[in-house]
């Protein structure tokens, strides 16, 4: 139905652009919407929220978090989510120094991301690691990562998918939810 040099546009599989967005940054939607394919349906949306590694998130920040969530639903756009510490591969210099940091953070954003669910297909990681693709962390031990899943889990609601790095994560967090 389509011709061969439009295998690479996207109805809601296949490539996807990655679009970045600093919470702390003053921005407009008018800013946003230059950037977006029209032939597009799925996108990764990165949150930064690096230079809040030390501090809550502001009423603003969340405010712009839900800007963002509620721009790429009413644009057709399903997300893949990932929030990040860090976009330079200095995971460890970049993410809280305490767990409880990330918790408080996956607390906040946690509602958010189950409110606009339906449209995010999945939230990549646990906010942690270089990239936020959980290495280079000082929370990848067994019982951090299962405060991390249950946290983010309890925060955003059974109806957000989680997907994490390794298949050993996928299995252990597996048995939290009871699906081993």
């Amino acid at each position: 139905s389509g011709s061969s040099d439009d295998t690479w546009r996207n109805p809601a599989r296949g490539f996807y652009r990655v679009y970045t967005y600093d919470l702390t940054e003053i921005e407009t939607e008018e800013d946003w919407v230059w950037s977006l394919q029209k032939e597009e349906r799925l996108a990764l949306v990165l949150l930064d929220i690096g230079k809040c590694a030390n501090r809550p998130l502001s009423a603003a920040e969340l405010a712009k978090a839900e800007r963002i969530f509620s721009f790429f639903g009413e644009h057709h756009r399903q997300m893949i989510v990932r929030v990040v510490y860090d976009r330079m591969g200095q995971g460890m210099k970049r993410e809280p120094q305490v767990i409880g940091q990330v918790c408080e953070h996956m607390r906040q954003l946690g509602p958010l991301l189950g409110r606009f669910s339906s449209e995010i297909l999945t939230v990549q990681g646990l906010f942690i690691g270089s990239w936020g693709e959980m290495h280079d962390s000082r929370f990848l031990e067994r019982e951090q990562l299962l405060l991390l899943y249950k946290t983010l889990r309890e925060a955003a609601g059974d109806h957000v998918c989680i997907s994490v790095r390794k298949p050993q994560y996928q299995r252990m967090l597996a048995k939290v939810d009871g699906t081993v």
